[in-house]
Protein backbone atom coordinates (compact mmCIF):
# COMPACT_ATOMS: atom_id res chain seq x y z
CA UNK A 1 0.00 0.00 0.00
CA UNK A 2 1.52 3.09 -0.66
CA UNK A 3 1.16 5.75 1.79
CA UNK A 4 1.89 9.55 2.17
CA UNK A 5 5.48 9.20 3.38
CA UNK A 6 5.47 7.23 -0.36
CA UNK A 7 4.50 9.75 -2.34
CA UNK A 8 6.10 12.76 -0.53
CA UNK A 9 9.25 11.25 -1.11
CA UNK A 10 8.78 10.22 -4.64
CA UNK A 11 7.94 13.95 -5.19
CA UNK A 12 11.06 15.45 -3.53
CA UNK A 13 13.32 12.69 -5.86
CA UNK A 14 11.58 14.21 -8.88
CA UNK A 15 12.02 18.34 -7.48
CA UNK A 16 15.76 17.10 -6.97
CA UNK A 17 16.61 15.23 -10.70
CA UNK A 18 14.54 18.12 -12.01
CA UNK A 19 17.09 20.23 -10.50
CA UNK A 20 19.63 18.28 -11.45
CA UNK A 21 19.01 17.78 -15.28
CA UNK A 22 18.30 21.57 -15.87
CA UNK A 23 21.96 22.35 -14.53
CA UNK A 24 23.80 19.93 -16.54
CA UNK A 25 21.91 21.35 -19.47
CA UNK A 26 22.21 25.05 -18.90
CA UNK A 27 25.37 24.59 -16.96
CA UNK A 28 24.23 27.43 -15.05
CA UNK A 29 26.85 29.87 -14.01
CA UNK A 30 25.33 33.28 -12.87
CA UNK A 31 27.01 35.38 -10.53
CA UNK A 32 24.48 37.40 -9.17
CA UNK A 33 22.76 35.90 -6.73
CA UNK A 34 19.56 37.28 -6.82
CA UNK A 35 19.31 35.78 -10.51
CA UNK A 36 20.75 32.94 -9.37
CA UNK A 37 18.02 32.07 -6.77
CA UNK A 38 15.60 33.31 -9.53
CA UNK A 39 16.38 30.82 -11.79
CA UNK A 40 15.79 28.04 -9.05
CA UNK A 41 12.70 28.98 -7.66
CA UNK A 42 11.19 29.03 -11.22
CA UNK A 43 13.14 26.71 -12.95
CA UNK A 44 14.44 23.35 -10.35
CA UNK A 45 13.83 22.76 -6.94
CA UNK A 46 9.82 23.37 -7.95
CA UNK A 47 10.00 21.90 -11.22
CA UNK A 48 7.12 21.89 -13.11
CA UNK A 49 4.85 22.28 -10.20
CA UNK A 50 6.03 26.32 -10.77
CA UNK A 51 4.58 26.43 -13.84
CA UNK A 52 0.88 25.25 -13.46
CA UNK A 53 0.94 26.73 -9.74
CA UNK A 54 2.80 30.07 -10.00
CA UNK A 55 -0.15 32.23 -11.37
CA UNK A 56 -2.71 30.66 -8.19
CA UNK A 57 -0.11 31.33 -6.24
CA UNK A 58 -0.25 35.02 -7.28
CA UNK A 59 -3.76 35.38 -7.08
CA UNK A 60 -4.29 33.90 -3.62
CA UNK A 61 -0.99 35.89 -2.03
CA UNK A 62 0.28 32.50 -0.45
CA UNK A 63 2.74 29.36 -1.06
CA UNK A 64 2.60 26.62 -2.77
CA UNK A 65 0.24 24.15 -0.67
CA UNK A 66 -0.03 26.62 1.82
CA UNK A 67 -3.03 27.60 3.95
CA UNK A 68 -3.91 31.60 4.08
CA UNK A 69 -2.11 33.28 6.94
CA UNK A 70 -4.51 32.92 9.51
CA UNK A 71 -6.13 29.58 9.46
CA UNK A 72 -4.62 26.04 9.03
CA UNK A 73 -6.25 23.32 7.30
CA UNK A 74 -9.31 22.45 9.24
CA UNK A 75 -9.76 26.32 9.70
CA UNK A 76 -8.69 26.37 12.82
CA UNK A 77 -7.11 29.80 13.67
CA UNK A 78 -3.16 28.91 13.21
CA UNK A 79 -0.76 30.71 15.57
CA UNK A 80 1.05 33.69 13.82
CA UNK A 81 4.22 32.96 12.46
CA UNK A 82 7.33 34.78 13.89
CA UNK A 83 9.26 37.13 12.72
CA UNK A 84 13.25 38.20 13.00
CA UNK A 85 12.10 40.68 15.95
CA UNK A 86 10.60 38.53 18.32
CA UNK A 87 13.60 36.76 18.72
CA UNK A 88 16.52 38.01 21.64
CA UNK A 89 20.27 36.63 21.24
CA UNK A 90 21.61 37.24 24.26
CA UNK A 91 21.40 33.35 25.56
CA UNK A 92 22.64 30.82 22.95
CA UNK A 93 22.87 26.85 23.84
CA UNK A 94 24.95 24.16 22.42
CA UNK A 95 23.45 21.62 20.30
CA UNK A 96 23.55 19.14 22.75
CA UNK A 97 21.25 21.31 25.45
CA UNK A 98 18.98 21.79 22.29
CA UNK A 99 18.83 18.04 21.74
CA UNK A 100 18.28 17.65 25.63
CA UNK A 101 14.75 18.92 24.88
CA UNK A 102 11.93 17.07 24.69
CA UNK A 103 10.77 19.10 21.16
CA UNK A 104 13.83 17.85 19.66
CA UNK A 105 14.27 14.46 21.40
CA UNK A 106 10.86 13.34 19.82
CA UNK A 107 11.91 14.91 16.09
CA UNK A 108 11.30 12.32 13.60
CA UNK A 109 15.18 12.19 12.04
CA UNK A 110 13.59 9.97 8.82
CA UNK A 111 11.43 12.71 7.98
CA UNK A 112 14.10 15.03 8.27
CA UNK A 113 16.16 13.49 6.03
CA UNK A 114 13.20 13.48 3.53
CA UNK A 115 12.69 17.06 4.29
CA UNK A 116 15.91 18.20 3.69
CA UNK A 117 16.42 17.19 -0.18
CA UNK A 118 14.09 20.52 -0.52
CA UNK A 119 17.76 22.24 1.12
CA UNK A 120 20.35 20.52 -0.67
CA UNK A 121 18.69 21.99 -3.91
CA UNK A 122 20.36 25.23 -3.21
CA UNK A 123 22.65 23.85 -0.22
CA UNK A 124 25.43 22.23 0.78
CA UNK A 125 25.77 20.26 4.27
CA UNK A 126 29.52 19.06 4.42
CA UNK A 127 32.73 21.13 6.27
CA UNK A 128 34.27 22.99 3.27
CA UNK A 129 31.94 22.16 0.63
CA UNK A 130 31.67 25.03 -1.90
CA UNK A 131 28.24 26.69 -2.28
CA UNK A 132 25.36 26.31 -4.29
CA UNK A 133 22.75 28.02 -5.96
CA UNK A 134 22.88 28.99 -1.11
CA UNK A 135 25.29 29.14 1.09
CA UNK A 136 27.20 26.22 2.54
CA UNK A 137 25.62 25.81 5.85
CA UNK A 138 27.97 23.45 7.58
CA UNK A 139 28.14 24.22 11.65
CA UNK A 140 26.10 26.72 11.17
CA UNK A 141 23.42 26.64 14.51
CA UNK A 142 24.62 28.90 17.28
CA UNK A 143 26.36 31.27 14.28
CA UNK A 144 25.21 34.91 13.15
CA UNK A 145 23.51 34.78 9.57
CA UNK A 146 25.44 35.76 6.77
CA UNK A 147 28.65 34.26 8.06
CA UNK A 148 30.66 33.76 4.47
CA UNK A 149 32.57 36.23 3.13
CA UNK A 150 32.64 34.38 -0.08
CA UNK A 151 28.74 34.64 -0.70
CA UNK A 152 26.81 37.28 -1.85
CA UNK A 153 24.03 37.28 0.88
CA UNK A 154 20.93 39.83 0.63
CA UNK A 155 21.59 43.15 2.52
CA UNK A 156 18.62 42.27 4.80
CA UNK A 157 20.29 39.15 5.98
CA UNK A 158 23.95 40.83 6.18
CA UNK A 159 21.73 43.91 8.46
CA UNK A 160 19.33 41.20 10.15
CA UNK A 161 21.62 40.39 13.46
CA UNK A 162 20.29 37.42 13.29
CA UNK A 163 21.84 34.06 15.01
CA UNK A 164 20.92 30.21 13.95
CA UNK A 165 19.01 28.87 16.58
CA UNK A 166 16.66 25.97 16.27
CA UNK A 167 13.79 28.16 17.45
CA UNK A 168 15.15 30.77 14.74
CA UNK A 169 15.21 28.76 11.74
CA UNK A 170 12.01 27.00 12.30
CA UNK A 171 10.51 29.93 12.21
CA UNK A 172 12.70 31.17 9.21
CA UNK A 173 10.76 27.87 7.56
CA UNK A 174 7.96 28.58 7.69
CA UNK A 175 8.34 31.08 5.24
CA UNK A 176 11.65 33.24 4.83
CA UNK A 177 10.16 36.13 3.24
CA UNK A 178 7.90 37.07 5.69
CA UNK A 179 10.38 36.12 8.95
CA UNK A 180 12.65 38.81 7.29
CA UNK A 181 11.23 41.11 4.40
CA UNK A 182 13.99 41.61 2.09
CA UNK A 183 15.42 38.22 2.15
CA UNK A 184 16.55 36.75 -1.51
CA UNK A 185 15.46 33.23 -1.06
CA UNK A 186 12.84 32.09 -2.95
CA UNK A 187 11.33 29.38 -0.26
CA UNK A 188 7.54 29.10 -0.12
CA UNK A 189 8.23 27.78 3.62
CA UNK A 190 6.97 24.46 5.36
CA UNK A 191 3.74 25.13 6.74
CA UNK A 192 3.61 22.30 9.15
CA UNK A 193 4.86 22.57 12.25
CA UNK A 194 5.88 19.24 13.31
CA UNK A 195 8.05 18.78 9.85
CA UNK A 196 9.89 22.26 11.06
CA UNK A 197 10.52 20.85 13.81
CA UNK A 198 11.74 17.23 12.01
CA UNK A 199 13.63 18.86 9.60
CA UNK A 200 15.56 21.44 11.70
CA UNK A 201 16.40 17.83 14.04
CA UNK A 202 17.57 16.40 11.38
CA UNK A 203 20.20 19.47 10.53
CA UNK A 204 21.58 19.55 13.78
CA UNK A 205 22.88 16.42 13.22
CA UNK A 206 23.65 16.60 9.23
CA UNK A 207 25.79 19.71 9.82
CA UNK A 208 27.61 19.84 12.75
CA UNK A 209 28.53 15.85 12.63
CA UNK A 210 26.86 15.54 16.41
Amino acid sequence: MVTFKDVKSSRIRFQVQTLHLYQQTFKIRARNSRFRYWLVEHFTFKGLFVVTGLYLATLTGCGFGADSPGTTSSGVDAPPLLVAEDFNFDSIKSIEEYFREARYVEADMKNGEILSNSCLACHTFGRGEKHGLGPNIYGFFGQPAARHMDFAYSGALQESGIIWTPEVLEAWLALPSRFLPGTIMPFAGFKSETDRRDLVGFLMVETNNY
